[in-house]
């Protein structure tokens, strides 16, 4: 049961990224379920840099759901021994940890604002796009919002100290 929801989820990413990078007009037209969105608004294709920014994440998806679907595959370690930058040259020894610490910062800051700033979040994210959200009081939206952002920044920190503990040990 569980890999085949571990298939379906980087099944459904690797699609995303995919089209992601082929054409980010599609990508928008794709329903809310399989396409996913997030905060991205069709606002971002007019500028060719929004147009740019969508086929790197596309490409960084196609990425994260090889490296997974790959590890799940061959789940003795070769996958991650092939980029944990041990064998690689001098100049990409550090490519791991700066992946890793950009990865864990960048979520413990997205953490940081829905911590700090929910009222903003909720505007910016939710409430343009979800009719019933704007039928919910706000109070417990904004706690929900805080306690999610608390947890996020959490698991942002460990990530980036795993990773930087990983490194140098």
């Amino acid at each position: 049961m569980a890999r085949a929801a571990t298939v379906l989820i980087l099944g459904l990413l690797l699609f995303d990224g995919v089209v992601m990078l082929l054409s980010p007009r599609r990508w928008f037209q794709l329903p809310s379920y399989i396409g996913l969105h997030g905060s991205m608004r069709r606002e971002m294709l007019s500028p060719f840099a929004g147009r740019l920014n969508i086929r790197l994440m596309g490409l960084v998806a196609i990425a994260v759901a090889g490296y997974f679907g790959a590890s799940s595959l061959w789940g003795d370690g070769s996958v991650r021994k092939a980029v944990s930058g041990r064998s690689l040259g001098a100049p990409y020894h550090f490519l791991p940890l700066a992946l890793g610490m950009f990865a864990g910062l960048g979520v413990a800051a997205i953490g940081l604002s829905w911590l700090v700033r929910p009222r903003w979040c909720l505007n910016r994210c939710w409430r343009p796009r979800e009719p019933e959200i704007r039928a919910v009081p706000e109070g417990p939206l904004i706690r929900i919002i805080r306690m999610t952002g608390a947890v996020t920044f959490l698991i942002g920190a460990y990530v980036t100290y795993s990773v930087t503990e990983a490194f140098w040990h």
